[in-house]
């Protein structure tokens, strides 16, 4: 059994072994600094693994299990690090136990299941999955618009803003988002807002300035544009375009 572990939010993965002992486990969890945001895997195959991770620090713990290519989030997250620890032990021991154990839930435990009534109970459920993708889709949507809907025919400008929170949220187990909180300041009046931060918009940290857009009429409503990035001029080397630069310095100039 592998065993990865994952620092930082961004951080690639590192593998520690490939066949880890239960005591490889227990010292490298042990030895993490769960103060800041950290992820511990265990896989079989690249089908089948379990993880906790994040921090004890604001971003709380998590967990989650792959299952024949399926993930499957805890549903109660452990509450220190004594439980996600329980968590990877019990995976190490059983794999099927640990999920009977933490990530099943009363809807997937077949003694709830309705056997006579089983035709009936997958129309029902597919009746149910299919308004929960429609109205899931719905509500991405106005979230991706939403912003668009405040601004649209409004006479807006542009501020300079600075990050001054980041919050990690879970979403499906191992992978996060960064709630973003900046400031900036029109007329001396102080303002702040929100985003949500990942790959497509670029991972933000604390200090890092920011575009961002607002209402004139309204210059509390404001979201995020892009990033600032700095340009740093670079010396000339001793390449053609230096030596013409040089040498263009030397010819007179001619009088007038």
């Amino acid at each position: 059994m592998e065993l990865i572990l994952i620092k930082g939010f961004d951080g690639g993965e590192e593998l520690i072994s490939n066949y880890a002992a239960w005591e490889e486990v227990e010292a490298c969890f042990d030895t993490i600094d769960w103060h800041s945001f950290h992820i511990l895997i265990l896989r079989k195959d690249n089908q089948n693994s379990v993880d906790v991770g994040g921090s004890l620090v604001d971003d709380g713990l998590s967990a989650s299990m792959m299952v024949a290519g399926t993930v499957h989030v805890i549903e109660n997250p452990p509450e220190n690090l004594r439980m996600a620890k329980q968590i990877l032990k019990a995976y190490f021991d059983d794999s099927k136990l640990a999920f009977e154990r933490y990530f099943i839930t009363k809807g997937d435990d077949p003694k709830y299941k309705v056997y006579s009534y089983q035709g009936e109970c997958r129309r029902v459920r597919s009746w149910i999955y299919g308004l929960a993708i429609i109205a899931i889709v719905a509500i991405l949507g106005y979230l991706t618009l939403g912003d668009e809907l405040r601004f649209i025919g409004k006479d807006i400008d542009h501020a300079r803003a600075k990050v001054v929170d980041i919050r990690l949220q879970p979403f499906g187990g191992r992978y996060f988002f960064q709630k973003v909180t900046y400031e900036y300041t029109l007329d001396g009046v102080p303002y702040s807002g929100q985003f949500t931060a990942g790959k497509r918009q670029g991972y933000m940290r604390l200090g890092d300035e920011i575009k961002v857009r607002y209402l004139k009429s309204e210059p509390s409503v404001s979201d995020y544009v892009g990033k600032f990035v700095k340009v740093e001029k670079h010396r000339l080397n001793s390449s053609v375009e230096a030596k013409r630069q040089k040498h263009l310095e030397k010819e007179p100039r001619d009088s007038l």
